[in-house]
């Protein structure tokens, strides 16, 4: 059975070979040292090649092909001018800036409070959605035992639903998702109750 140096050996050799058929030095500044296989186009990647340095030789060219050779330095760089981690930018007033960095200057604190709002806010209407969602439910299901009259709940989701419709346009992403998951919900159970109706 092959032991740990020969898989090592293996794993370099291949490295070698892949590196130098891309030409062998960073893409931009030239150097040799320290290279990074960069996917050009992020949204094509499939893998790691790093993390697949044993996968088959074919599979394993297909995804190199895809790769240029950036150096450490330059492959940071290229992934910072482009944005393509994901990560945002660091500067005062931003989340990000207020939770990684602990800032906690005025900029970052009116920040931080306007999203606290936000949440609450969505956590407000997400209890009220979830009542008005079971009275619908209840109404669709059982008509006659419902105390508030069909046409009265009906009226009732569509006016939240479009008051909340106006203020989704002005939340976060990430606080805005859980809301408009639960006027998806409401929406569907309005259809369903609409055809009862």
């Amino acid at each position: 059975m092959p032991d740990r140096e020969y898989f090592n050996n293996r794993r370099k050799e291949r490295r070698l070979r892949f590196t130098n058929l891309l030409g062998g030095k960073c893409e931009r500044c030239g150097t040799t040292e320290n290279l990074h296989f960069d996917h050009r186009n992020p949204k094509k990647k499939e893998f790691r090649i790093a993390d697949n340095i044993d996968a088959p030789e074919d599979i394993l060219l297909k995804e190199v092909n895809k790769c240029i050779l950036l150096c450490n330095k330059c492959h940071r760089d290229k992934t910072r001018e482009n944005n393509e981690h994901g990560q945002p930018i660091a500067q005062h007033g931003t989340l990000h800036y207020y939770k990684k960095y602990h800032c906690r200057c005025q900029r970052c604190k009116n920040r931080m409070s306007k999203y606290n709002k936000q949440r609450k806010l969505n956590l407000d209407n997400i209890m009220s959605l979830n009542d008005l969602t079971n009275d619908l439910l209840k109404l669709a299901t059982n008509p006659k035992e419902e105390k508030t009259p069909a046409k009265e709940l009906y009226t009732q989701a569509f006016e939240i639903l479009y008051q909340l419709a106006k203020e989704t346009n002005n939340l976060d992403k990430d606080v805005a998702k859980p809301l408009v998951n639960k006027v998806l919900e409401l929406a569907k159970v309005l259809s369903q109750l609409g055809r009862v109706m």
